[in-house]
């Protein structure tokens, strides 16, 4: 027999579009995953290098960068090309649009913000 929380795990989707557009990817507990790059992968930097990592808690991560058109759903200042990742948005402006993109889809925030810093 498996877990509950394993068989909920085994039933989440392999990738799901959320309220902003973006396209989340499941990233499952005890697979593992290469992360880094070849020296001669172009933009590889001196101080990166290949290695295997195991997770040990599932999560989704977003295949591409956050575009301007889903980011502006946040904040309506945003210009710029809709298809194209958003620019010039600080750490604590992306945790914020992070949180409220967790409350949208009822989930809870992953970050506590306290006089606007994180």
């Amino acid at each position: 027999l498996i877990t509950e929380k394993q068989a909920k795990i085994n039933e989440a989707k392999a990738t799901y579009k959320n309220y902003a557009g973006g396209i989340l990817k499941l990233f499952k507990p005890y697979e593992t995953y290469r992360m880094g790059a070849d020296r001669s992968e172009l933009g590889q930097r001196a101080n990166e290098f290949l290695k295997q990592i195991k997770l040990t808690r599932a999560f989704y991560a977003g295949i591409n960068e956050v575009t301007n058109a889903e980011y502006k759903q946040f904040n309506k200042n945003v210009s710029g090309d809709p298809g194209h990742p958003v620019v010039s948005v600080s750490w604590i402006d992306a945790v914020k649009y992070c949180n409220w993109l967790s409350n949208i889809e009822k989930l809870m925030p992953v970050y506590q913000i306290k006089n606007n810093k994180y």
